[in-house]
Protein backbone atom coordinates (compact mmCIF):
# COMPACT_ATOMS: atom_id res chain seq x y z
CA UNK A 1 0.00 0.00 0.00
CA UNK A 2 2.89 2.41 0.78
CA UNK A 3 4.40 1.68 -2.87
CA UNK A 4 0.96 2.70 -4.37
CA UNK A 5 0.82 5.53 -2.11
CA UNK A 6 4.52 7.11 -2.93
CA UNK A 7 4.08 6.69 -6.71
CA UNK A 8 1.14 8.50 -6.54
CA UNK A 9 2.60 11.31 -4.86
CA UNK A 10 5.20 10.97 -6.91
CA UNK A 11 3.00 11.30 -10.13
CA UNK A 12 1.15 13.99 -8.39
CA UNK A 13 4.60 15.81 -7.64
CA UNK A 14 5.64 15.88 -10.94
CA UNK A 15 2.82 16.51 -13.00
CA UNK A 16 1.85 13.04 -14.62
CA UNK A 17 -1.11 13.51 -16.33
CA UNK A 18 -2.37 9.66 -16.65
CA UNK A 19 -1.64 6.89 -15.18
CA UNK A 20 -2.30 3.38 -15.62
CA UNK A 21 -3.04 0.96 -12.55
CA UNK A 22 -3.10 -3.01 -12.21
CA UNK A 23 -5.69 -4.19 -10.07
CA UNK A 24 -6.03 -7.93 -9.19
CA UNK A 25 -9.76 -9.86 -9.57
CA UNK A 26 -8.50 -11.21 -5.70
CA UNK A 27 -10.44 -7.76 -4.67
CA UNK A 28 -13.82 -9.08 -5.30
CA UNK A 29 -15.72 -9.38 -2.34
CA UNK A 30 -15.82 -13.21 -1.59
CA UNK A 31 -19.84 -13.55 -1.30
CA UNK A 32 -19.56 -13.29 -5.34
CA UNK A 33 -17.11 -16.40 -5.40
CA UNK A 34 -18.62 -18.32 -8.10
CA UNK A 35 -20.83 -15.72 -9.85
CA UNK A 36 -20.56 -13.36 -12.83
CA UNK A 37 -18.25 -10.30 -12.02
CA UNK A 38 -19.17 -6.80 -12.92
CA UNK A 39 -17.42 -3.89 -12.10
CA UNK A 40 -19.58 -2.25 -9.73
CA UNK A 41 -19.77 -5.03 -7.62
CA UNK A 42 -15.50 -4.41 -6.57
CA UNK A 43 -16.05 -2.71 -3.50
CA UNK A 44 -19.28 -4.17 -2.76
CA UNK A 45 -18.29 -6.64 0.12
CA UNK A 46 -15.64 -8.16 2.10
CA UNK A 47 -13.13 -10.25 -0.26
CA UNK A 48 -11.41 -13.40 0.63
CA UNK A 49 -9.56 -13.33 4.05
CA UNK A 50 -6.52 -14.82 2.72
CA UNK A 51 -6.32 -12.54 0.22
CA UNK A 52 -7.71 -9.66 2.59
CA UNK A 53 -3.90 -7.66 3.00
CA UNK A 54 -3.33 -7.77 -1.00
CA UNK A 55 -6.83 -7.28 -1.90
CA UNK A 56 -7.10 -4.32 0.30
CA UNK A 57 -3.73 -2.67 -0.93
CA UNK A 58 -4.89 -3.08 -4.55
CA UNK A 59 -9.04 -1.58 -3.26
CA UNK A 60 -6.99 1.53 -1.81
CA UNK A 61 -5.45 2.22 -4.85
CA UNK A 62 -8.34 2.08 -6.48
CA UNK A 63 -10.11 4.63 -3.95
CA UNK A 64 -6.89 7.14 -4.34
CA UNK A 65 -6.62 7.43 -8.12
CA UNK A 66 -10.37 8.23 -8.45
CA UNK A 67 -10.02 10.47 -5.61
CA UNK A 68 -7.68 12.43 -7.95
CA UNK A 69 -9.43 12.23 -10.43
CA UNK A 70 -12.63 13.80 -9.09
CA UNK A 71 -10.15 16.52 -8.00
CA UNK A 72 -9.04 17.08 -11.04
CA UNK A 73 -5.35 16.37 -10.48
CA UNK A 74 -5.00 13.18 -12.91
CA UNK A 75 -7.00 10.45 -14.67
CA UNK A 76 -6.63 6.62 -14.76
CA UNK A 77 -7.40 3.36 -15.83
CA UNK A 78 -7.76 0.72 -13.50
CA UNK A 79 -7.40 -2.64 -14.96
CA UNK A 80 -8.22 -5.82 -13.56
CA UNK A 81 -6.48 -9.34 -15.43
CA UNK A 82 -8.69 -12.07 -15.33
CA UNK A 83 -6.43 -15.61 -14.59
CA UNK A 84 -9.15 -17.57 -16.54
CA UNK A 85 -8.46 -19.66 -19.32
CA UNK A 86 -10.14 -20.05 -22.53
CA UNK A 87 -9.52 -19.93 -26.36
CA UNK A 88 -6.30 -17.84 -26.14
CA UNK A 89 -4.91 -19.25 -22.99
CA UNK A 90 -1.44 -20.78 -22.67
CA UNK A 91 -1.74 -24.23 -24.03
CA UNK A 92 1.81 -25.29 -24.44
CA UNK A 93 3.10 -28.32 -22.82
CA UNK A 94 5.49 -27.48 -20.51
CA UNK A 95 5.43 -23.72 -20.04
CA UNK A 96 1.71 -23.61 -19.23
CA UNK A 97 -0.50 -23.22 -16.16
CA UNK A 98 -2.17 -25.33 -14.28
CA UNK A 99 -5.55 -25.21 -15.39
CA UNK A 100 -4.61 -24.98 -19.23
CA UNK A 101 -1.91 -27.52 -19.14
CA UNK A 102 -4.58 -30.71 -17.54
CA UNK A 103 -7.01 -28.87 -20.38
CA UNK A 104 -4.58 -30.15 -22.99
CA UNK A 105 -3.32 -33.24 -21.91
CA UNK A 106 -6.96 -34.79 -21.09
CA UNK A 107 -7.98 -33.82 -25.11
CA UNK A 108 -4.63 -35.61 -26.12
CA UNK A 109 -4.97 -38.86 -24.21
CA UNK A 110 -8.06 -39.15 -25.57
CA UNK A 111 -9.66 -42.53 -23.72
CA UNK A 112 -6.17 -43.13 -22.65
CA UNK A 113 -4.84 -42.58 -18.72
CA UNK A 114 -3.28 -39.26 -17.47
CA UNK A 115 -0.96 -39.51 -14.74
CA UNK A 116 -1.25 -36.29 -12.23
CA UNK A 117 1.23 -36.13 -9.89
CA UNK A 118 0.22 -35.74 -5.75
CA UNK A 119 -2.71 -36.34 -3.84
CA UNK A 120 -4.59 -33.82 -4.66
CA UNK A 121 -4.70 -32.71 -0.69
CA UNK A 122 -4.91 -28.94 -0.06
CA UNK A 123 -1.94 -27.59 2.27
CA UNK A 124 -2.39 -24.78 4.40
CA UNK A 125 -0.49 -21.71 3.16
CA UNK A 126 -3.30 -19.18 3.24
CA UNK A 127 -1.00 -16.47 4.15
CA UNK A 128 2.62 -15.22 3.20
CA UNK A 129 3.75 -15.70 6.62
CA UNK A 130 2.49 -19.24 6.38
CA UNK A 131 3.71 -19.87 2.96
CA UNK A 132 7.38 -18.21 4.06
CA UNK A 133 7.82 -20.93 7.14
CA UNK A 134 6.69 -24.09 4.91
CA UNK A 135 9.84 -23.15 2.92
CA UNK A 136 12.10 -22.50 5.51
CA UNK A 137 11.16 -25.57 7.13
CA UNK A 138 11.36 -27.49 3.70
CA UNK A 139 14.86 -29.23 2.60
CA UNK A 140 14.10 -28.85 -1.16
CA UNK A 141 11.16 -26.31 -3.01
CA UNK A 142 9.81 -27.91 -5.89
CA UNK A 143 7.98 -25.64 -7.96
CA UNK A 144 7.52 -25.26 -12.07
CA UNK A 145 6.29 -21.45 -11.33
CA UNK A 146 8.91 -18.63 -10.36
CA UNK A 147 7.03 -16.66 -7.97
CA UNK A 148 8.92 -18.47 -4.47
CA UNK A 149 12.28 -18.86 -6.93
CA UNK A 150 13.32 -15.33 -4.57
CA UNK A 151 11.91 -16.44 -1.32
CA UNK A 152 14.29 -19.40 -1.46
CA UNK A 153 17.25 -17.87 -2.43
CA UNK A 154 16.54 -15.37 0.49
CA UNK A 155 15.83 -18.35 3.08
CA UNK A 156 18.43 -20.15 1.52
CA UNK A 157 16.80 -23.22 0.53
CA UNK A 158 17.19 -25.19 -2.75
CA UNK A 159 15.34 -24.58 -5.26
CA UNK A 160 14.42 -26.87 -8.10
CA UNK A 161 12.23 -25.09 -11.06
CA UNK A 162 11.03 -27.99 -13.86
CA UNK A 163 11.22 -25.30 -16.70
CA UNK A 164 13.95 -25.03 -19.00
CA UNK A 165 13.83 -21.44 -18.35
CA UNK A 166 12.70 -18.38 -15.59
CA UNK A 167 11.80 -15.15 -15.78
CA UNK A 168 13.96 -14.49 -12.64
CA UNK A 169 17.34 -15.85 -13.83
CA UNK A 170 19.32 -13.89 -11.58
CA UNK A 171 17.68 -16.81 -8.77
CA UNK A 172 20.20 -19.45 -10.50
CA UNK A 173 23.10 -17.14 -11.43
CA UNK A 174 23.10 -15.74 -7.36
CA UNK A 175 20.76 -17.86 -5.58
CA UNK A 176 19.85 -21.34 -4.95
CA UNK A 177 17.64 -21.87 -7.49
CA UNK A 178 18.15 -24.39 -10.38
CA UNK A 179 16.46 -25.10 -13.52
CA UNK A 180 15.26 -29.10 -14.48
CA UNK A 181 14.65 -28.42 -18.08
CA UNK A 182 14.00 -32.75 -18.89
CA UNK A 183 10.42 -32.79 -16.93
CA UNK A 184 10.62 -37.01 -16.38
CA UNK A 185 10.56 -38.62 -13.39
CA UNK A 186 14.25 -39.79 -13.48
CA UNK A 187 15.93 -36.52 -14.06
CA UNK A 188 13.39 -34.96 -11.12
CA UNK A 189 14.33 -37.26 -8.82
CA UNK A 190 18.20 -37.10 -9.74
CA UNK A 191 18.01 -33.20 -9.07
CA UNK A 192 16.25 -33.49 -5.90
CA UNK A 193 18.91 -35.97 -4.47
CA UNK A 194 21.62 -33.95 -5.34
CA UNK A 195 19.57 -30.49 -4.25
CA UNK A 196 19.08 -32.08 -1.02
CA UNK A 197 22.43 -32.50 -0.09
CA UNK A 198 23.45 -28.82 -0.94
CA UNK A 199 24.12 -26.69 1.90
CA UNK A 200 21.98 -24.10 3.35
CA UNK A 201 23.34 -20.05 1.52
CA UNK A 202 20.80 -17.79 1.58
CA UNK A 203 21.35 -14.69 -0.51
CA UNK A 204 19.95 -11.03 -1.18
CA UNK A 205 20.62 -9.53 -4.33
CA UNK A 206 20.99 -5.99 -5.17
CA UNK A 207 17.86 -4.37 -4.79
CA UNK A 208 16.67 -6.71 -2.49
CA UNK A 209 16.27 -4.48 0.29
CA UNK A 210 12.61 -3.45 0.97
CA UNK A 211 13.24 0.17 -0.91
CA UNK A 212 11.28 -0.09 -3.86
CA UNK A 213 9.27 2.00 -3.44
CA UNK A 214 11.77 5.24 -2.62
CA UNK A 215 13.62 4.19 -5.66
CA UNK A 216 10.87 4.20 -8.10
CA UNK A 217 9.65 7.73 -6.75
CA UNK A 218 13.27 9.09 -7.66
CA UNK A 219 13.09 7.61 -10.81
CA UNK A 220 9.86 9.26 -11.59
CA UNK A 221 11.70 12.27 -10.22
CA UNK A 222 14.60 12.29 -12.71
CA UNK A 223 12.27 11.72 -15.35
CA UNK A 224 10.43 14.68 -14.95
CA UNK A 225 13.63 16.63 -14.40
CA UNK A 226 15.39 15.70 -17.47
Amino acid sequence: MLINTHVLDAAVDVGIEYVFVMGTGCAYPKRLEGQVLYEEDYLDGVPEATNDAYAYAKRGMLVHVEALREEGVLDYCYCLPANIYGPHDNFHPEHSHVVAGLTRRFVEAGDDEVTIWGTGRPSDTSSTVTMLSVMKQAAVVLTDSGGIQEETTVLGVPCLTVRPNTERPITTSEGTNRLVADRSRESIQAAFAEAVQQPRRPCRSEGWDGRTAPRIVDALEAWAMS
